[in-house]
C-alpha cells in the first residue's frame, strides 16, 4: 500500500493511503528521474514520489494553493513555485514527466496549450477530473502520442489517465477513446456520460449548447453500442 505520512491536529504524524487515481500516476512516474506536479494542491502526490527519490517541482497558481502547498512540504526534494500553468518551468531544467490532474478540462487545456513556452518535449500524465471526451478530443486535434491509458474508479467517480508525447511524427489513435475500449471500467463510463446527456437534455438549455451535448451523446451512445433515440429539445 502507497501511504504517506501526514500531521493530525495534535501534530502526530499517521499514514495516509495515497487515492487510487493518484496511485495509477505515481506508478507511472516511476521510470522519470524529474516530474512537475502542475497544480498540485496539497502536494499529495508530490511527496510520495519524493519519498520514492524522485526530484519533483509542485506547483500552485493562487497564493491560498501555494501557503498550503508549503506548509505540507517536508522533503528538500520538492520545490515549490507559484505561477500560471507551465510557466514557471521555463527557466528551470528540463522534466521528464510533467503530471496535469486534479483539474477540470478548461484548465487541462489551458495549460497543455502553453507546451510551446518549454524548449523541449517531456511526457505528460494527463487526468482531469470532468471533460473526458473535451480533453481526448483535443489530443486528437493536436495529433499526440498516447503511449499509455487507464481508467479508475475512487469515490463512485471514473477518472480517466493519459500518458502523452506531442511531437512531430506522432501518429494519433485511429479512434476516438479506443484505448479504453478493454479497460473493464469502459462500459460503465459509457453508461454514465450517455445517461448524463439524456437527462441534461430534458431540460431547458441553450441552442448552442443543446446542439454540443446532442454531439457527445451521438458519440457516447454510439461507442456505447446503445443506438439510443435523441431526446426531443422542451419548448
Amino acid at each position: 500500500m502507497i501511504g504517506l505520512f501526514e500531521r493530525n491536529r495534535r501534530g502526530l504524524r499517521i499514514t495516509r493511503p495515497l487515492e487510487r487515481r493518484l496511485q495509477l500516476l505515481n506508478g507511472w512516474c516511476q521510470p522519470y528521474r524529474r516530474v512537475a506536479d502542475i497544480g498540485a494542491g496539497a502536494g499529495r502526490l508530490s511527496r510520495a514520489l519524493a519519498d520514492q527519490g524522485i526530484i519533483v517541482m509542485a506547483t500552485e497558481a493562487s497564493q491560498n494553493g501555494l501557503a498550503m502547498l508549503i506548509g505540507q512540504r517536508e522533503r528538500e526534494e520538492i520545490s515549490v513555485r507559484s505561477g500560471d500553468g507551465l510557466r514557471p518551468l521555463i527557466n528551470e531544467p528540463p522534466f521528464d514527466a510533467i503530471v496535469v490532474a486534479g483539474m477540470g478540462s478548461e484548465i487541462v487545456l489551458h495549460i497543455l496549450g502553453q507546451r510551446h513556452l518549454l524548449a523541449y518535449q517531456p511526457i505528460f500524465l494527463i487526468q482531469p477530473v470532468q471533460g473526458i471526451l473535451t480533453v481526448r478530443k483535443y489530443l486528437q486535434t493536436q495529433q499526440a502520442c498516447i503511449q499509455r491509458a487507464s481508467l479508475v474508479q475512487e469515490r463512485g467517480h471514473i477518472y480517466a489517465s493519459w500518458r502523452v508525447l506531442f511531437a512531430a511524427d506522432c501518429e494519433p489513435s485511429a479512434k476516438m477513446l479506443g484505448e479504453f475500449h478493454h479497460d473493464p471500467l469502459w462500459s460503465e463510463l459509457s453508461r454514465r456520460e450517455t445517461q448524463f446527456r439524456q437527462n441534461k437534455l430534458k431540460f431547458p438549455i441553450s441552442d448552442e449548447e443543446d446542439q454540443k451535448t446532442r454531439d457527445e451523446l451521438q458519440y457516447w451512445s454510439e461507442s456505447d453500442g446503445g443506438g439510443h433515440t435523441l431526446p426531443q429539445t422542451p419548448h
